[in-house]
């Protein structure tokens, strides 16, 4: 991982576990964990855990649909689009905020964008609304054939992924992983990853 080859005396694990979004700030929140990379910024989450003010990357919500639906391409199409059916989203995603802002209707009922993607080829959504990454590297992991889907064309909103610290971690630490992200930034590897996964 980029951080650690940056400063090899940083040690993070769990990079392998799946852990459901919730359970991730409550984890951050309680100080069960010390660093979560790729979290939407929200006043509710600053009331639990701290972010790093470089950003990892920016992500664009989108509508993932089924290969032959037409996306809507504007918050009116889509309001009208979710009064047939819910849209779908991941339990906990912040991107939810967005959507009652807009008077969107959506349920929460995916326990990840993976789960999301099969309700959705099941029929049991018409569209999932999430981030354009999270979800592309959801059809990857789940070996989804991308010709049974399709991308709406218009990004609703564009947010920055953060690193997430727990408040407990000692401000040496976070000055030092802040500064360490500051120079993958500023030396463009943090572009060079960013752009293996678009």
């Amino acid at each position: 991982m980029a951080l650690q080859q940056a400063d090899p005396q940083l040690h993070l694990s769990g990079l392998d576990r799946l852990v459901p979004l919730r359970r991730l700030e409550l984890m951050l929140a309680t100080n069960e964990l010390d660093i979560f990379l790729c979290m939407l910024p929200s006043e509710r989450r600053r009331e639990m855990m701290r972010f790093l003010p470089t950003p990892l990357y920016r992500v664009r919500h989108v509508l993932l649909v089924r290969a032959g639906t037409p996306a809507p391409m504007s918050w009116t199409a889509l309001r009208a689009f979710a009064r047939r059916k819910p849209v779908l989203l991941v339990q906990g995603s912040q991107l939810a905020v967005s959507l009652q802002q807009a008077d969107v209707n959506h349920v929460e009922a995916a326990k990840s964008e993976v789960d999301a993607v099969n309700l959705l080829l099941r029929e049991r959504a018409d569209a999932v609304y999430g981030q354009d990454m999270a979800l592309r590297h959801a059809l990857r992991i789940a070996g989804i054939d991308e010709r049974l889907v399709e991308f709406g064309p218009f990004a609703f909103d564009e947010q920055p992924q953060l690193v997430a610290v727990s408040r407990r971690l000692p401000q040496a630490v976070v000055d030092r992983l802040a500064e360490r992200l500051r120079h993958l930034q500023t030396s463009g590897e943090l572009a060079r990853i960013v752009d293996r996964y678009r």
